[in-house]
Parts: structure tokens; sequence; C-alpha cells
């Protein structure tokens, strides 16, 4: 059992490093040899699986091991495997341009955590998160705004840095929207020291992308005023 943990473990760092091939090998070997003997660990293997698919950008694919996921851990009255699973669901179902989808599907999990974790502070600044995304690719600032609002207060009662982090970064995307840069910039800035802090190597280096973006408009904006 102890190798099997070591596996899903390998196949969660070769996720990060973005060698996707041999973490959806890991991960489908995991999930035969774990299937009976080991729910959770058949679970962890299915999340992971559907991570990868996501990575791939093959966003279909991904929805239908969530909706997997979830079904299986409602089945289970496993709350925290069906809230994970809505939540990645709705991540998908956005990333794939599936807006409206994405928005019940997080009003779903929005339901489950309510019912059942109301005290999982990290998993409504998630959730939070996920409504302002939604709300700011359709233009809607103002709520956008208000979601990454209550998701930072969320998180901040979590102490949970991730759930922090995102939630400033939310932040930034919103001020960045709206022109403020400088203001973004320092959002994005928290949301990088808290990645830093929690170690979380791939939204670093997302976040570190868009500082460096903006570091640079900024100095291409510096440049047009000189020229004036």
């Amino acid at each position: 059992m102890d190798e099997l943990k070591e596996k899903v473990a390998e196949a969660f760092i070769q996720l990060e490093k973005k060698n996707l091939g041999q973490a959806e090998f890991l991960y489908q070997e995991c999930m035969e040899e774990c299937r009976e003997g080991n729910p959770d660990l058949f679970k962890s293997a299915l999340l992971g699986l559907g991570n990868v698919k996501s990575a791939q950008g093959k966003f279909d694919e991904a929805q239908k091991i969530y909706q997997q996921l979830y079904e299986g851990a409602s089945q289970e009255n496993d709350w925290e495997y069906s809230a994970v699973a809505l939540h990645q669901l709705g991540a998908a179902e956005r990333l794939s341009g599936k807006l409206k989808a994405a928005k019940e599907t997080f009003i779903r999990e929005y339901d489950v955590l309510q019912k059942h974790m109301p005290s999982s502070n990290a998993l409504f600044a998630a959730n939070y998160y996920e409504h302002g995304l939604i709300a700011l690719s359709e233009g809607k600032v103002k709520a956008a705004k208000k979601m990454m609002q209550t998701s930072l207060d969320y998180a901040m009662k979590s102490d949970d840095l991730v759930s922090i982090g995102y939630s400033y970064r939310g932040n930034g995307a919103v001020l960045q929207a709206t022109g403020q840069n400088e203001e973004a910039m320092k959002s994005f800035a928290t949301a990088n020291k808290m990645f830093a802090q929690a170690k979380e190597k791939l939204a670093i280096k997302e976040v570190q992308a868009i500082i460096a973006e903006l570091e640079s408009a900024g100095s291409g904006d510096n440049r047009k005023s000189e020229l004036l």
C-alpha cells in the first residue's frame, strides 16, 4: 500500500513538472492496482488523471473524469471529494468556454459546502474565486470585484497560504482589468509571496509571468511618455 501511495505522489510530481505522459501513466497504473482495495487512493488517482487531462487541454475527457469522481464520492457521502470534483469540473468547463455550465457547477459546489462543510473556508475561497473569474470573463467587473473580495475574506480566515495567494491573484486580475496596474502589481506581488511560502512552484511561475507582463507594459508606457 505504501508503494501505491508513493506512486500517486510521484505522479503528482510529474504533473507539476509538466511531464504529462508520465503522470497519466502512473495515475492509470494506480487506479488499476487500487480500484477494489483502497477507494480513497483510487479517488486520489482519478482526480489526478482528470487534472492531467485538463493540463493537456483535453477538457471534455477531464469533465467526464471529474463527473465520475463526483458520482462515486457522493454515493459514498464523501463530501470533500464531492466538492473537489465539482470544483475541478467547473474549472474545466470554464477553461473550455462553457461559462454557463461552469457557473451552474460552482453553484452546486457551493451548495455541497454549505450543507456538508460549512466551516471549510479555503474551499469557499476557491469557489468565490472561480465565480469571480467567470464574472470577469463576462465583463461584469463590479460582480467580479465583489466575488474576489469575498474569496479573500474566506481565504484569510482559512490561514491557507495557497488560498490566500489565489485570492490576491484574483483581486489583481480585477484591478488589472480596470487599468489599475500599480495596485494590481501589489496584489500579484502578495500572491507571489504567499505561493513562495507554500512552495507552489507552478503558481509562482504563473504569477511571475503576469508580473513580468505588467512591468513590461509599464516600461513601454514610460518610454512613450518620454517621446512626447
